[in-house]
């Protein structure tokens, strides 16, 4: 097909191109006499703020249903040892076991290599510093710490077991 604006050479007249269609311009509504109000003015925000409201919702959702089937898990804090409760313990020495601690509130200081729980005792004063190999194997070790001058005793260690 030959260019615009060139001369066909059998019939000598000029090949125009196709005019440009453009497409109507859509009515402008009249809104003359309609009233707006809050409402169809932020449809858009209002949209965006319920959403938020249903994401909101379901995450409490999920931490109220958390909550109450996985609260339980949490261990509560159990009584401190007393003094005259330590002193008992340390008086068993090598023969203590993890059931003469069961009940004491106590921190896992390390689960990982070596167990280690701490169990403080009533007062601030002192706390039981009590190693092991996993959970609930035997004892390997009792220090007795003094929170005062930072002094530690060795109830039993590795060196004093058979």
């Amino acid at each position: 097909m030959p260019y615009p604006g060139i001369k066909n050479k059998r019939d000598n007249e000029d090949i125009q191109p196709d005019p440009i269609r453009r497409e109507a311009k859509p009515a402008q509504v009249d809104t003359i006499g309609q009233t707006e109000n809050f409402f169809t003015r932020n449809v858009k925000l209002l949209t965006f703020i319920a959403c938020m409201l249903v994401i909101v919702a379901i995450m409490a959702g999920f931490g109220i249903y958390r909550a109450m089937h996985y609260g339980d898990l949490v261990e509560e804090p159990e009584d401190l040892m007393t003094v005259e409760q330590m002193q008992t313990l340390v008086a068993k020495g090598g023969k203590m076991t993890w059931k003469d601690l069961h009940g004491y509130g106590h921190e896992v200081v390390s689960d990982g290599f070596v167990y280690v729980c701490r169990y403080d005792v009533q007062g601030g004063d002192y706390y039981l510093m009590v190693t092991s190999d996993a959970e609930g194997s035997s004892i390997i070790s009792v220090i007795l710490v003094d929170l005062n001058t930072y002094e530690q005793t060795e109830i039993f260690a590795p060196e004093s077991v058979e």
